[in-house]
């Protein structure tokens, strides 16, 4: 079921005040948040539509102040409300004396209201002049190559001189190779091909929109693998083709538990006859979340979050726990000026271990074949702050089997 403006034109007010109240009440009862968020525009367009019908007031609308679903009369008036306040209010007031789950509901409407309309009331404050020096470190790493990394001979001095023996012998066989993402302002290349979070998407011809609970996923980003040769730890991952990725709106904006096959997408295409495809509904993004941000790649040694189960495990005492995290830390930013690293983002990343946000995934504390790595880590997107997880088997990486991904999320 879908609303369309062309739809909307061919119905008279009768029809158009039904189809409002058969979305209101599938928003109602829908539970994924994208979901809800298209029914809402397609109710918005019925609104419109409404509101045209009536000579641009809101005699089509009045109708519905009348339904007996209590939901159905709420939604009416707020589409009643920029021209009849009085009348907006003494709905919602009966509304809140109805009591139940709907009262309360309009309760907190009325008081957000409120707080709003004060705070919007307030004169404007106007915006400080920017400061030069907090734009040049706040811009400094996508305006700047990343540095290069410590060397594996440097690393294992540090570990050898700040630990035990043992302990030294614990903390580097931990190590793994991890390749950075690395944004940038201006792209390297001008090849659609090239790395980058987001943008447009290149698809094989027969390739089908990747789709849960009737919303197409959002485009997280691609890897140009030929850009990864000779990196260290690329040997795991495709030397050719494009590594593209997708998530489910729930998941990524953080709406709804992830960790599952089914909110996420992993494809490996070749690059040859890839065209440009679009959703086949229009994804609801704010246009920053569309922009391609290029990447090129920053190799570093990537040890365990201090949090991570698999050093919980070694009982790292309160001394030792501080310089793990000193070395851990002076891995990421090595060669970055202090004053800029703590607004670099060094999460982004394929392979490695993952940046915790929260606490562990529940599929690190798996060991052996069957084991889950790190694939990729991603910006979250559409909601809080945190980062996108997916996850993979070594056995199915090595296969190719990228359907196998597991997509998991953490957020601030």
């Amino acid at each position: 079921m879908s609303t369309t403006h062309d739809e909307l034109a061919g119905l008279d007010s009768e029809n158009l005040r039904q189809r409002f109240v058969e979305m209101t009440l599938l928003h109602a009862k829908t539970q994924h948040v994208g979901r809800q968020n298209r029914i809402f525009g397609w109710c918005r367009a019925i609104e419109e539509r409404l509101v045209a019908v009536g000579g641009a007031s809101e005699r089509e609308l009045l109708p519905l102040l009348d339904h007996p679903s209590e939901v159905i009369r709420r939604s009416a008036a707020y589409a009643v409300r920029p021209f009849n306040r009085e009348l907006f209010l003494t709905v919602m007031e009966q509304l809140v004396r109805a009591g139940g789950e709907i009262g309360r509901t309009v309760r907190h409407d009325l008081e957000f209201m409120k707080l709003r309309e004060e705070f919007e009331a307030r004169p404007p404050t106007p915006d400080p002049a920017p400061d030069p020096n907090w734009l040049r470190i706040l811009d400094w790493q996508r305006d700047n190559p990343p540095p290069p990394a410590m060397r594996r001979e440097q690393f294992e001095d540090r570990v050898l001189t700040e630990f035990s023996t043992e302990r030294a012998r614990q903390i580097l066989a931990l190590a793994r190779s991890a390749i950075g993402l690395w944004p940038q302002r201006e792209a390297s290349s001008q090849s659609p091909l090239a790395s980058r979070h987001c943008g447009a998407v290149l698809a094989p011809r027969d390739w089908d929109w990747p789709i849960y609970e009737e919303e197409p996923m959002y485009f997280l980003g691609q890897i140009h693998c030929p850009d990864l040769a000779g990196l260290p730890g690329a040997k795991l991952l495709p030397a050719d083709g494009l590594l593209t990725f997708f998530g489910d709106f729930d998941a990524i904006a953080g709406c709804d538990m992830a960790g599952s096959t089914d909110q996420g997408a992993v494809y490996w295409w070749p690059t040859e006859d890839l065209l440009p495809i679009q959703p086949p509904l229009p994804l609801d993004a704010h246009p920053k979340e569309s922009v391609a941000t290029p990447l090129i790649f920053r190799p570093f040694i990537d040890l365990p979050h201090p949090s991570a189960k698999i050093v919980e495990a070694l009982a790292l005492s309160g001394e030792e726990r501080e310089r793990y995290s000193n070395l851990r830390n002076a891995l990421r930013q090595h060669g970055v000026p202090d004053d800029v690293a703590p607004h670099c983002d060094f999460t982004d990343k394929l392979l490695g271990w993952p940046d915790l946000v929260q606490d562990d995934f529940w599929l690190m504390a798996q060991t052996g074949a069957d084991a889950y790595r790190l694939l990729a880590q991603l910006p979250a997107r559409l909601g809080p702050g945190g980062s996108l997880y997916f996850f993979i088997r070594d056995a199915d990486l090595a296969e190719r089997r990228f359907d196998r991904a597991i997509l998991d999320e953490q957020n601030t």
